[in-house]
């Protein structure tokens, strides 16, 4: 029998894959309070190791949709990296000191309880997988998608969500039907692994890099004597088919390249796996997406595969959210791809370089890479770089067509936008503590408002900024340093916070009065004096009623140029090469009448 369900009947997404991805996905669509089916192929989720650990930018994201403590009750924290060459330790970092989250440098969890959470959080709002489902094949129809799936037996239904997101892993049934070229290489290498336990004199480390002249060898702690361990062997033709190792291997690996004394046993699984370092170039094709591993797969060096794809998810689904409320327009989501392929990009190539360096053969580049690595990770600076790497706290977008100007006159230090927004301990007018990341949960772009010395004329003037259809979607937050101003503010902002001492002012760079607008996905998209109109311009980026205007402004050099209506006449954005500004054009109904000062600047107009 087969169903047709029309999108109008309520069916804002499907998405298709049910792992950590998927599920995270779901995770936040609840959060922006858009409704979703998600299928999976598989009769049940994962019960293997798999990815390893949940970075603290990854635990972040989470939670602005669910309660993280249960990750962090549930794995261990990432605490110490060493790595040693032979007997000697070539370098030890020190993760706890990863101070810029609470969550330290993230929590080590096996991929099974990782899945096992998403799910129950999955279920504790009404929602569920549907397994043994799969896409069998599905069609654009531009304002919607029909999508054919298969279930149990002969069962088949077609249904048209208004979007389908591919969360479906490395061989994407999404991604083969957008007909998308996954372009990269296939590592010469052979890996084994074991998830086993291990007797013995371990040093106290969450993450042990054994560099061996014979080759790679890596530990990591999963809980107590538990260990993942991964061998890198060389790989003479890459048509070998894939043979996975006994106990015995595995003990002959860690008995030359490991610390002396080990023993390995209980295991609990064995795999041989290769290594692919693939990616797409577009992210998303009209209303179909690609997330996580079905848009890009790499080495799994510094544990970055699966928290990538998580933060896809988070990036990609408040954008669906405001495409789907009506108040940015589909090319919203060119964004995503805009700044998740760079990302992508950015740890496809970090994590193949780690993994070049780790599998040097020749003892005299392995003497070389040694003697540097021992010299640069001891110094402070260096270590906190590769916290920030590793923790993925470094991730920014600071070439986003959403990111906007630093327009304070005033600032010193903090964020730049395109950078992410540190947590901050506030308290409300009734003095009890909340944080700033918990505003986040919304759903809504965030803008926090450092007043002057007119609290309520200061959060009344942004008001004014908002457009009717964006009210409902944008919160505005007045920040004061002490409750009798926030008693004044209070009224024109949806919410009044007290920032004991001037804390979060003085981390986001404020020496003066101004405002900072938030994504909802906790980055910053631009910083602004306090009556200045960037809201009001950042929210015109993603107006529906913003259309091409490329032979009305004939005659002129442009790549890109869109007019905004507005309510003073109207908004021309250009994004040109030419360093020269634009003239007084006529646009047909409008002329420009300011210039145009190069790729982001505003000119206005008026009805001509």
């Amino acid at each position: 029998m087969t169903t047709t369900v029309k999108a109008s009947e309520g069916l804002d997404v499907l998405i298709c894959g049910a792992g950590p991805v998927g599920l995270t996905l779901a995770s936040q669509l609840h959060r922006h309070g858009l409704s979703f089916r998600i299928i999976d192929r598989n009769e049940s989720r994962t019960l293997l190791s798999k990815a390893l650990v949940v970075w603290a930018r990854s635990l972040e994201l989470l939670s602005t949709g669910l309660d993280v403590r249960s990750f962090q009750k549930a794995g261990i924290p990432a605490e110490v990296a060493e790595i040693r060459a032979g007997d000697r330790v070539v370098a030890r970092i020190d993760l706890t000191r990863q101070n810029e989250s609470p969550y330290g440098c993230g929590v080590m969890i096996p991929q099974s309880e990782t899945e096992r959470l998403l799910e129950e959080h999955l279920v504790s709002f009404g929602g569920h997988v549907e397994r043994r489902t799969e896409l069998f094949r599905f069609t654009d129809l531009g304002d919607r998608v029909r999508c054919t799936l298969h279930g149990h037996g002969d069962a088949k239904e077609v249904i048209e969500p208004a979007f389908l997101v591919g969360c479906d892993g490395a061989h994407s049934v999404v991604r083969h039907g957008l007909g998308l070229e996954f372009r990269g290489d296939l590592d010469h290498h052979r890996w084994y692994l074991a998830d086993v336990h291990v007797a013995g004199d371990m040093p106290e480390a969450t993450v042990l890099v054994c560099w061996h002249r014979a080759g790679l060898l890596v530990f990591f702690r999963i809980r107590d004597d538990r260990w993942r361990v991964i061998a890198a062997l060389d790989l003479a033709d890459a048509n070998a088919p894939r043979q996975d190792p006994t106990l015995e291997d595995m003990q002959t690996l860690v008995d030359e390249r490991g610390p002396s004394g080990l023993r390995l046993h209980d295991p609990v699984w064995l795999a041989e796996f290769r290594i692919n370092e693939r990616k797409v170039d577009r992210y998303r094709v009209g209303r179909v997406a690609v997330v996580g591993d079905a848009a890009h797969v790499h080495s799994p060096a510094g544990g970055q595969g699966m928290n990538t794809g998580m933060q896809d998810a988070c990036n990609l689904a408040w954008k669906l959210a405001l495409v789907r409320s009506g108040v940015a327009d589909i090319g919203l989501l060119d964004t995503y791809t805009n700044e998740r392929s760079a990302v992508g990009d950015l740890v496809l190539q970090a994590a193949g370089r780690v993994t070049d360096l780790a599998t040097l053969r020749n003892p005299i580049a392995q003497h070389a890479r040694n003697l540097v690595a021992s010299a640069a990770l001891h110094l402070p600076f260096v270590q906190d770089r590769a916290r920030k790497m590793l923790s993925e706290m470094s991730i920014a977008y600071p070439r986003s067509p959403l990111t906007g100007a630093d327009g304070r006159s005033h600032r010193s230090g903090g964020p730049a936008p395109g950078e992410r927004l540190p947590d901050a301990a506030l308290r409300t007018q009734a003095d009890e503590p909340k944080t700033l990341y918990s505003l986040l949960e919304s759903g809504k772009i965030l803008t926090l408002l450092f007043p002057g010395e007119d609290p309520a004329g200061d959060a009344r003037f942004l008001r004014e900024q908002i457009a009717e259809s964006w009210q409902p979607h944008v919160l505005l937050a007045t920040i004061v340093d002490s409750a009798r101003p926030a008693l004044e503010a209070a009224g024109a902002a949806d919410a009044t916070l007290v920032d004991p001492g001037g804390a979060l002012a003085q981390a986001l760079g404020f020496r003066a009065p101004g405002f900072a607008v938030i994504r909802p996905d906790g980055y910053v998209a631009l910083f602004a004096d306090v009556r200045a109109t960037s809201l009001r311009d950042w929210l015109f980026l993603v107006e529906p009623r913003a259309r091409p205007l490329p032979r009305l402004l004939k005659g002129v050099r442009f790549d890109i140029a869109y007019l905004h209506p507005g309510s003073r006449g109207a908004w021309v954005q250009m994004r040109d090469n030419e360093p020269d500004p634009v003239r007084l054009v006529p646009c047909g109904l409008f002329e420009v009448v300011s210039p145009i000062r190069g790729p982001g600047s505003w000119g206005t107009t008026s009805r001509s």
